[in-house]
């Protein structure tokens, strides 16, 4: 969805590595690589998957119409539904029935027949019992023989039901329903009615590497679906280690005869910022040239948004303009010395008498700080104003605002008298380690005695940013009010290439 552009030094060291040359499995760090390069007369093997799924989590989940029926409830938009799909070029559909009660109903009684007139495959989605809390599939909710007899008998209707999936399958207690036994009196049902409907079930990272995941659930499903996340930081900006990731994984699930489905967020989920059409194209890039190499069954889109919806406007997050400089920390434990930095070289007026800076600064986190996580500013390499994130809130609640410093920092004129040229850092620096997460935004910097190129940071590229640590992601936030029409259609060309 650009609502943002996400720009990084590493970035461009990696498209630079691009034309140079691009391996699939290559284990660069984290280098957040722009990952394409495909040929464009290849094609994909056939059979591939090229899914779009609404998501559970995420603003654009199905299109409903827009006035409740009979029985007061919104349901599936199938003709808006299976044109979006069109549009977006998939060959597949993830139906959730999660969100409604008429979901089920939907799906077996128009959705189905409506998609097998467009050519389009459909997989049932069901929710786990763990997430059978406020909503749950309806009809059968953790019945789920019911609900394999009843898919399975859907499928002998409609041979364009292909497959059918459980969401999360081993979070939380979820195991306890889903032991050998119970697996195998599902796919014994499903196999009685149609043996070719296949079952797939959710598996993160973790889960996607542990061979005790296999030898416990691989004889009763066909293949997983593996959600990409960027573990273990969990973000929607890195795509370099999405090869690495599919190279660890891959071995695993071979070696149980299991697919894998490679699933890409591509719409807001949780906590994650709104991914970009550049995030897309990077990671859909990686994934489809797995699957043009038949190492993986295909890609699934999650959450992708509707084209022409509208963007959120809290997303905008600066204080002038549509721009900010934003570091974020992801999360888990950083360790004393680690930095996120954003650096210009500034023109310096030699004979200024007097060199100041002055600035904006947000800070948000999402548990108590800790002390030692500083903010700072840097000239030539020299400290000349720094604040901890813990004291600069503490009191005051100043979380989720912006703040200006009080008055202009004075820097110290043996800095850059004499100079016409110097380097201007904005800096997040770990001076203790610490485990929590946070965001910290930067905007319209005021000087005097030097010029700052894009002080309101509104140019992708006009900083370059740097990072020491995984969890750490500087980036330039610029808000692009047609964010999800960008991202819907960067999927598109993916899928159509």
């Amino acid at each position: 969805m650009s609502r943002r552009f996400w720009v990084t030094t590493v970035a461009a060291f990696a498209v630079a590595v691009m034309l140079v040359g691009f391996t699939w499995g290559g284990t660069t760090p984290r280098a957040n690589a722009l990952t394409g390069g495909r040929p464009a007369a290849s094609t994909l093997p056939k059979g591939t998957v090229l899914a779009s799924y609404p998501g559970g989590n995420t603003i654009d989940t199905e299109i409903r119409e827009k006035r409740p029926r009979a029985d007061g409830y919104y349901h599936v938009d199938t003709p808006a539904t299976i044109s979006q799909l069109k549009k977006l070029h998939v060959n597949t559909f993830l139906f959730l029935v999660w969100h409604s009660p008429a979901d089920w109903q939907d799906l077996s009684g128009e959705f189905m027949a409506a998609a097998k007139r467009a050519g389009i495959n459909v997989w049932a989605y069901i929710v786990p019992p763990s997430e059978c809390v406020s909503w749950c599939s309806q009809p059968y909710k953790t019945d789920y023989l019911s609900w394999a007899r009843e898919i399975a008998q859907l499928s002998t209707r409609y041979p364009n039901l292909t497959g059918w999936a459980i969401d999360d399958f081993t979070n939380g207690q979820n195991s306890q329903t889903f032991t050998p036994d119970y697996m195998r009196q599902i796919k014994q049902i499903t196999d009685g009615i149609n043996p070719d409907l296949g079952l797939y079930t959710t598996a993160y990272y973790p889960t996607a590497v542990n061979d005790a995941f296999y030898e416990k659930y691989a004889p009763y499903i066909r293949g997983i679906i593996f959600p990409f996340r960027d573990y273990p930081y969990y973000n929607t900006q890195v795509t370099s280690t999405l090869g690495p990731e599919l190279d660890t994984i891959l071995p695993h699930a071979d070696k149980y005869h299991t697919k894998v489905v490679l699933m890409i967020y591509t719409g807001r989920y949780s906590t994650f910022d709104e991914p970009t059409p550049d995030y897309a194209k990077r990671a859909l890039d990686v994934g489809l040239g797995y699957a043009r190499q038949g190492r993986i069954e295909g890609i699934a889109s999650y959450g992708t948004p509707h084209l022409g919806a509208p963007a959120v406007s809290s997303d905008l997050l600066a204080m002038y303009g549509r721009g900010s400089l934003v570091f974020q920390n992801y999360g888990g434990s950083t360790p004393a010395g680690a930095y996120e930095s954003a650096s210009q070289t500034v023109s310096v007026d030699p004979a200024a008498p007097r060199y100041t800076i002055s600035l904006w600064r947000y800070n948000r986190f999402y548990s108590t700080p800790t002390p030692g996580r500083l903010m700072q500013v840097l000239v030539d390499g020299h400290v000349v104003w720094s604040s901890d994130i813990a004291t600069d809130m503490s009191g005051g609640n100043h979380e989720f605002r912006w703040m200006q410093n009080e008055g202009p920092i004075e820097i110290d004129p043996g800095y850059l008298r004499g100079k016409k040229q110097a380097t201007l850092t904005f800096r997040l620096y770990e001076d203790q380690a610490a485990n929590y997460r946070s965001l910290t935004a930067f905007d319209t910097v005021q000087t005097s005695g030097f010029d700052v190129t894009d002080p309101g940071f509104e140019t992708p590229g006009s900083w370059q940013t740097a990072s020491t640590f995984g969890n750490l992601i500087p980036e330039m936030n610029v808000y692009d009010a047609d964010l999800p029409s960008h991202v819907f259609q960067a999927v598109a060309r993916a899928f159509a290439s």
